[in-house]
């Protein structure tokens, strides 16, 4: 799979450069926005989504969830337009970071890469969006299954309840491959492994 710079619009965000992948954004959704703020999930996601073909590449099975592989939600952020979009309050990108849902209604749980706020938007319930996710990595040997407990308190994520699935900022084996990578900035630290 190409993922070369042709098609992407730049992304507004302080101080650092992230890319949309190759498919517009699509504006007819609406990301609610919530209070809380997850600075050291922005940052793992600026740093991972900025070096995403060197991952791809070279990193694609580094392990974040479950039996949940980085290639998956990497390739799922190029191909589904539900789990990217805009801040409404800043006007940077969002990168869903969480899915879930019940039988007919489900959330897409996203982070800002500008404002680090977590934002959420309805799609349809956990069958329908396994399905999509099946779906769009069809073609790969990657999986992302939604799984039948509660979001732990401590993820960071926007818990609904049903069936999901969440990305964590405590990722120490995905850290350290950005770490080698040289993703994050000399005088600022790895996000914190928990």
């Amino acid at each position: 799979m190409d993922l070369g710079p042709a098609g992407r619009q730049e992304a507004r965000v302080s101080q650092a450069r992230v890319c949309v992948g190759e498919a517009t954004v699509e504006a007819h959704l609406t990301w609610r926005v919530h209070a809380k703020r997850d600075p050291a999930l922005r940052r793992l996601l600026r740093a991972l989504y900025q070096h995403r073909r060197e991952i791809l590449a070279h990193y694609p099975a580094v392990p974040i969830a479950d039996e949940t592989e980085i290639a998956a939600i990497i390739l799922l952020w190029e191909r589904w337009e539900s789990l990217r979009g805009r801040c409404p309050e800043c006007g940077s990108d969002v990168l869903g970071v969480g899915l879930g849902g019940l039988l007919s209604i489900g959330v897409v749980t996203g982070c800002c890469l500008g404002c680090a706020r977590l934002l959420s938007h309805d799609i349809g319930g956990a069958p329908s969006i396994q399905s999509a996710v099946t779906d769009w990595l069809r073609d790969t040997p990657y999986r992302l299954t939604l799984m039948s407990r509660p979001t732990p308190p401590s993820s960071g994520q926007l818990a609904y309840g049903g069936w999901g699935w969440g990305l964590s900022a405590a990722l120490p084996e995905l850290t350290a491959v950005l770490e080698e990578l040289g993703a994050f900035d000399s005088d600022a630290a790895p996000p914190p492994s928990r």
